[in-house]
C-alpha cells in the first residue's frame, strides 16, 4: 500500500550499528544478513528459504520490539508482522480457485459482482474485468493519502467493514469518495499499480462465494496450509508475539534513529504496549493481513510445487502458470507484470517471479525461481523515509535464493 510520507512527531529511538560499508561477497547467510541489516538500518528480520517443496532453512535476527514502546524483545520465527502488499497473493489465489471451479471468468465484468457501478466515467462502455484488476490494468488508481490515513487503526480492529469502505470510495458524496479514483486511460491499456483494485476483487469474491472474504481465505487457504499465524483481526494475535514496525532515520555512518509505526504515521505517542502500535484497516486484502515469513513460505511451497503443498492441492498447475505469464505490461522498473506476480531478473540475471511489499513500517520480499524450485521470503519491521529499503530487501531475498540453489 502507498501513503503520503508523514512528518515524525514524538520520540525516536537511537540504535547503533557496527558498519556502514557496502556489502562484500557473501560468506554465509548469517554474516551477509547481519551486514545488510546494519547497512540498511533494519531492527528485526525473518528469513525463510524453500527448496524441493519444503522449508530448507529459516532464521530470525535482531529485535521485534525496541526500547520504544518496549520492552525490548528479540525477533522470533513466530513474531507477527504486517504483510503489506504480499496480502495480494492471497486475493489472487482465491480468485483463481473460483475461476477453476467455473464460478467466474477473468474477463467477466467486475461490476456484475458488486452492489455499485464500476466504470471509468471517461470510458463508460468499457467493462472493468477481473483480469484487469489482477494485472493492475483496470485504470483504477488509489484514494488520496489522507483518506488512507483515516482508515488506518492502531490497537483496535476497524470500526467499518470492507464493504462500507469500498462503497464510500466509489459512491459520490460519501465520506471516502475519491473523485480521481479513475485515471484517464482506457481500461486494459496501461499498468497502474492499485491497492483499491485488490480490495474490489475481494468484495466481488464475497458475492461469488457467499461469505466474508476473510472467512473464505481461512478455510480455503490458511487452514489447509496450516498457516496458523496469519489473519486479519487483532483478536487473532498473541500480544507477546507482536513485532512493532519502525521508520528508520540515518544520522550518519552506522547510526540510526527509529520511530515506532504509530508515531511516524499517526502522530501518536511512543508509549503503550506493542499491540497498541499494531495496525488494522478495512481494506485489509490489499495489505493489512498479518503473518510470519514461515507462514508465507507455505505459499512459496504451493507456487514452486505447481499448486500443491504436502499433498494438498490449492491451485491447478495452469493457474500457477497464469500467475507467471507476462501480460505485455511492465512496471516502472521494467519488471514483467504477470497475473499479480512480478517477473524480474535476479542477481544472476535469471527470471524469477514474486511480489514485494513496503508500507506501514514493514518491508517484505517474496520471490522464487520456477526452474530451480527455490524461493525465499523475507519479512522486516522497518521502512526508510525514502521508500528505497525494498530494493535492498529484494536483493537480500535473491542472495538467499542463490545460497540454496
Amino acid at each position: 500500500m502507498t501513503l503520503l510520507r508523514a512528518c515524525v512527531v514524538g520520540i525516536v529511538v537511537s540504535f547503533s550499528v557496527a558498519t556502514a560499508a557496502a556489502p562484500a561477497v557473501p560468506e554465509s547467510p548469517d554474516s551477509y544478513i547481519a551486514h545488510a541489516m546494519a547497512f540498511e538500518g533494519i531492527p528485526g528480520l525473518q528469513a525463510v528459504a524453500v527448496k524441493n517443496g519444503k522449508v530448507a532453512w529459516a532464521k530470525s535476527y535482531g529485535d521485534a520490539v525496541l526500547e520504544q514502546p518496549g520492552p525490548r524483545r528479540a525477533m522470533q520465527n513466530d513474531s507477527v508482522l504486517t504483510t503489506a502488499s504480499l496480502s495480494k497473493i492471497l486475493v489472487t489465489f482465491a480468485v483463481l480457485q473460483q475461476m477453476e471451479q467455473g464460478k467466474l471468468k477473468l474477463d467477466d465484468d467486475i461490476g456484475d459482482s458488486v452492489p455499485f457501478r464500476v466504470r471509468n466515467p471517461k470510458w463508460p462502455e468499457v467493462p472493468i474485468t477481473w483480469r484487469m484488476l489482477l494485472t493492475h490494468t483496470s485504470s483504477i488508481d488509489e484514494t488520496d493519502s489522507q483518506r488512507a490515513l483515516e482508515t488506518t487503526f492502531y490497537g483496535r480492529d476497524p470500526p467499518m467493514t470492507m464493504d462500507d469502505y469500498l462503497r464510500g470510495t466509489f459512491t459520490p458524496g460519501s465520506r471516502y469518495y475519491w473523485s480521481k479514483i479513475y485515471r484517464a486511460g482506457k481500461p486494459g491499456t496501461e499498468r497502474i499499480y492499485s491497492d483499491t483494485a485488490f480490495v474490489l476483487l475481494a468484495m466481488a469474491l464475497q458475492h461469488i462465494v457467499q461469505e466474508p472474504f476473510d472467512q473464505y481465505i481461512q478455510h480455503a487457504i490458511l487452514d489447509p496450509l496450516k498457516m496458523t499465524h496469519t489473519g486479519v483481526w487483532l483478536k487473532q494475535i498473541d500480544p507477546s508475539k507482536v513485532a512493532v514496525g519502525y521508520t528508520n532515520f540515518k544520522d550518519g555512518p552506522g547510526h540510526y534513529r527509529f520511530a515506532p509505526n504509530r508515531v511516524y504515521w499517526a502522530h501518536g505517542t511512543s508509549g503503550g504496549k506493542a499491540i497498541d502500535h499494531f495496525l488494522t484497516c478495512p481494506d485489509y486484502p490489499a495489505g493489512c493481513y498479518h503473518s510470519t515469513a514461515m507462514d508465507f513460505a507455505r505459499l512459496l511451497v504451493v507456487l514452486t510445487g505447481r499448486g500443491s503443498a504436502d499433498g494438498v492441492r490449492i491451485l491447478a498447475p495452469s493457474s500457477v502458470e497464469l500467475m507467471m505469464t507476462p501480460t505485455g505490461f511492465r512496471n516502472r522498473l521494467g519488471w514483467e507484470q504477470g497475473t499479480n506476480l512480478f517477473g524480474l531478473f535476479d542477481t544472476r540475471a535469471r527470471q524469477v517471479w514474486g511480489h514485494d511489499g513496503e508500507d506501514y513500517d514493514v518491508t517484505n520480499s517474496f520471490f522464487f525461481n520456477p526452474k530451480t524450485g527455490v524461493g525465499a521470503v523475507i519479512f522486516t519491521n522497518s521502512q526508510d523515509p525514502d521508500w528505497t529499503q525494498v530494493y535492498a530487501v529484494d536483493d537480500l531475498d535473491f542472495h538467499l535464493m542463490s545460497w540454496f540453489e
